[in-house]
């Protein structure tokens, strides 16, 4: 499994975060907009941020979701990783 936070914000902001949190996984910049590819295809396109996203073994988006729901974060989690 591979945890990434990606942010829309600054290259220094989102280092100073990472680093003020001693966050052991890798905080992506997108500078380019990616996000706004993924948004096409979010059930939650739109929504407020945080938003988590799983994307399950096979590639395909299995979980996505704006408000946190450790419940279902971690049912989708066991199940992608039983596989």
């Amino acid at each position: 499994m591979v945890v990434w936070a990606i942010s829309e914000e600054h290259a220094d902001t989102v280092t100073a975060f990472r680093d003020s949190l001693a966050l052991s996984y890798p905080v992506l910049v997108d500078d380019q907009g990616v996000h706004e590819v993924w948004s096409q295809i979010s059930d939650v396109m739109g929504a407020a941020y945080p938003q988590q996203w799983i994307v399950g073994v096979d590639g395909r988006i299995a979980y996505v979701a704006a408000a946190y729901d450790p419940a279902a974060v971690t049912a989708v989690l066991d199940e992608q990783l039983a596989r």
